[in-house]
């Protein structure tokens, strides 16, 4: 099912508030706050999206928060790295914290396109040893 078919399915259920709740025999399953947590989250996504723009003559096209140079992903890796709510705050004083929230919510419904970049690690190095070996016919005496 494309998008468009999908906001239509969406706008449908809105108007006609169909039940969502379903009785065979003994068992009944009610998916009425499944339907409406799910209608609130597209809400949000969909928020998310026109909060988000993305210009080629802001950041090279990075997708930023609309009024600002922050990079969506950048806000939202943060996130992902445990870091509170207030030092993203102190971190990015434009934002609210709703803009924290839709950035992080945009970038994980709309993961960044091309491969991961690769961390490359440095390893420390440690002082080469040079392993001795014993020659075979010492090895048997």
């Amino acid at each position: 099912m494309n998008a468009k078919a999908v906001v239509r399915l969406i706008k449908t259920w809105r108007h006609k508030r169909p039940n969502w709740k379903i009785e065979h025999h003994f068992l009944t399953v009610n998916f009425d706050r499944f339907i409406a947590d799910t209608l609130a989250e597209h809400d949000k996504l969909t928020r998310a999206r026109t909060a988000v723009t993305e210009d080629p003559e802001i950041l090279g096209g990075t997708p930023v928060i609309k009024g600002t140079r922050v990079p969506v992903y950048d806000v939202a890796a943060s996130a992902a790295a445990g870091v509170p709510m207030r030092r993203l705050q102190e971190a990015y004083p434009s934002l609210t914290r709703e803009d924290i929230e839709l950035a992080v919510l945009y970038a994980k419904a709309t993961p960044p396109r091309g491969r991961p970049r690769q961390v490359r690690r440095t390893m420390a190095t440690s002082p080469s040893r040079k392993v001795l070996r014993r020659r075979r016919h010492e090895a048997s005496r």
